[in-house]
């Protein structure tokens, strides 16, 4: 369990590095609230079992800042990732209020959403970092934002 979670720490500081590094704006503003939501849940654990039993306030908290992050991104960036990035925040999200509304979910079921929709949103932030950096590459500035935001 130990090493599982050494492993995703790991790799979410990895790619929020490489997205704060190779990325534009959108990948940057990504991959520090990624890191720092990630951090903060993983804080308020603290090395304490989570037993999947009642709503986790404080990580319905993060993961609802998370969301109106990437929902932001998703409108305002000059990106198609955010997008689905928003969209698999908001299941997370969703099952914290299903949890909350209490309609049954099972323990194992609730505790399933972090380890399935964190991995590919992970992915899509170092997908999005490396075809930036490669647009960069090929074609030199692009625009970051709909609307003029700074790049």
């Amino acid at each position: 369990m130990q090493q599982g979670l050494a492993l995703s720490n790991l790799l979410h500081v990895v790619v929020s590095g490489y997205a704060v590094v190779r990325g534009g704006a959108p990948e940057r503003v990504a991959g520090v609230a990624l890191l720092a939501a990630t951090l903060a849940t993983r804080l308020l654990q603290g090395q304490a079992a989570v037993s999947f039993a009642e709503v986790e306030w404080g990580a319905l908290y993060i993961d609802a800042l998370l969301l109106a992050i990437l929902l932001f991104l998703a409108l305002e960036a000059d990106r198609y990732w955010p997008l689905w990035m928003a969209a698999l925040q908001g299941l997370q999200v969703t099952a914290h209020l299903a949890k909350l509304l209490d309609i049954g979910l099972l323990r194992p079921a609730s505790a399933v959403p972090p380890a399935v929709w964190g991995y590919p949103m992970l992915l899509l932030l170092f997908c999005g970092a490396a075809r930036h950096h490669l647009r960069r590459e090929r074609f030199g500035i692009e625009r970051a934002w709909s609307r003029g935001f700074p790049s």
